[in-house]
């Protein structure tokens, strides 16, 4: 995916992504994967901060159709 480990940390630090360990190993489930993207996305083309993007994750819910009204909102 691109992200680092240091990036992924912080997200599950927040809040924003939850994963699975099992062994040694750490894992994301498809729906946390379809976040992280939606978080990058968020990120890259609407420039928007950490805190901005957990305020959609909380008010929306997954495929996060109606998130552009949101942001409009936000950069209103």
């Amino acid at each position: 995916m691109g992200v680092s480990l240091d990036a992924l940390t912080d997200l599950v630090a927040r809040g924003m992504i939850q994963t699975v360990e099992k062994g040694d190993v750490t894992f994301l489930s498809d729906r946390e994967c379809y976040k992280l993207r939606f978080i990058y996305y968020l990120k890259r083309e609407h420039h928007l901060q950490l805190a901005e993007i957990d305020h959609i994750l909380q008010t929306h819910q997954p495929p996060y159709r109606d998130w552009r009204n949101e942001v409009q909102g936000i950069h209103s």
